[in-house]
């Protein structure tokens, strides 16, 4: 029974430490979204695109000013006195082939499509914090591997050189050992370097520390994938399709007819504006020869659309190769995963078997580097296995468009 208790205990601890590193995890995604210079500017975007939509939808109401000024005139040589005024002008366009509405569909859509933009921009700031912190435990991994195996390299060389001094060994196994150090200690200070250079990458986001310090997802964790509404790119791409067939269709009825109202009331002179001066018109437009501007702007609002449907085509395409891969990626990821870590186990204890016969002389130095090099090769395994498990969570919650905190619970 007490065994049993501490087990319990022990994994009610271990899920407790696993839920904390999760919680820390999403801490330091939100860091990244909040310090994102590029998330700021879709935002921006945004605003401004729902200004223009706002401005096209407001394309049937009249348009008022109001003026006030001096004039001057002359006729046959006389000079007329000065009089000021001021005037209200009115202006309506009634009629205009129905460019209008197109333009304000065209509008609404590339807002809307602004919008998926910004949700999408937020997904991909989330993986790419991801993806340096990710990143950031591997190499620490490694950077500990590499410590692991220069302890490895200096016990194997304290032992050789106490067999060499008991006259059990030769020199030139002591020398291999030697030289073996050497490298292992190059290759710690490499891994050093990385993780330097990794603290640029993270600095360059605008994030000076992160605040997770182990891989916040076991093995069998999973992706709750059931809310998501797909790839949040292909929605942007097929909503500027839209935007840009509506876009076209707009330029192509400015071909049509046009009709104005216009109305202009005017009192003079300022101070007592005693005299008004009102008049209305009403204006029919029939463009007849524009020097194929008309034609030439529908052109090119036609390559637009095109280009943009052809960009949606592609998008929704990758798409679904993209959740096939990641599918497949979750499936084999985690099972590597797995076997790593039963390989790590085992690779433990083998170890210490080969550790103990090249101590008592029934190893040669040869035999012990191929072990060493066994040992770290299943470490790095590992945490490459890890990287690569944790990073198909990721890539397929913003596939799936869905914020890592919602997918992985």
């Amino acid at each position: 029974m007490k065994i049993v208790f501490l087990f319990c205990l022990l994994s009610s601890l271990s899920q407790a430490a696993r839920g904390a590193a999760t919680e820390t995890f999403f801490q330091d995604l939100a860091a990244f979204r909040s310090q994102s210079l590029t998330l700021r500017t879709e935002l921006a975007r945004l605003e401004s695109g729902e200004t223009v939509a706002l401005s096209r939808a407001l394309a049937w109401t009249p348009a008022l000013s109001l003026q006030a000024g001096r004039q001057e005139s002359q006729f046959n040589g006389e000079r007329r006195p000065k009089s000021d005024y001021l005037a209200a002008n009115l202006s309506w366009n009634l009629f205009r082939g129905g460019s209008d509405l197109f333009a304000w569909k065209a509008a609404r859509a590339s807002a809307e499509a602004q919008r998926y933009q910004v949700e999408n921009e937020k997904l991909e700031v989330e993986l790419g914090g991801a993806r340096v912190i990710f990143r950031r435990l591997y190499l620490s991994d490694v950077l500990a591997t590499q410590g692991e195996l220069l302890k490895l390299k200096e016990e194997s060389l304290r032992i050789a050189r106490s067999r060499y001094n008991q006259g059990k060994a030769p020199l030139q196994e002591v020398t291999k050992l030697e030289v073996d150090l050497a490298q292992s200690q190059n290759a710690l200070r490499l891994a050093e370097l990385n993780v330097a250079q990794n603290l640029l990458e993270l600095r360059a986001l605008f994030v000076d520390s992160l605040q997770t310090a182990a891989w916040p997802f076991a093995e069998n964790q999973e992706v709750d994938l059931r809310s998501g509404s797909g790839s949040l790119f292909s929605k942007k791409r097929a909503l500027e399709a839209r935007a840009q067939k509506d876009g076209w269709r707009a330029s192509r009825l400015l071909h049509l007819p046009s009709v104005d109202w216009n109305l202009q009331l005017q009192q003079s002179p300022l101070r007592s504006r005693s005299d008004d001066l009102w008049s209305s018109s009403l204006l029919l437009t029939v463009p007849l020869w524009s020097r194929f501007e008309t034609a030439a702007t529908s052109a090119t609002a036609y390559a637009s659309y095109v280009a943009a449907e052809n960009e949606s085509l592609r998008a929704s395409r990758e798409e679904g190769l993209k959740r096939e891969y990641l599918e497949k990626k979750l499936l084999l990821s985690r099972a590597n995963l797995l076997e790593s870590k039963r390989t790590l186990e085992k690779s433990e204890r083998l170890y210490q078997d080969m550790l103990r016969s090249f101590q008592v002389g029934r190893l040669s130095a040869n035999d012990l580097f191929l072990e060493q090099n066994r040992r770290i090769e299943t470490l790095l395994s590992y945490s490459q296995s890890r990287l690569s498990f944790h990073e198909g969570l990721m890539e397929a919650c913003a596939l799936w468009g869905l914020e890592a905190r919602d997918c992985l619970r």
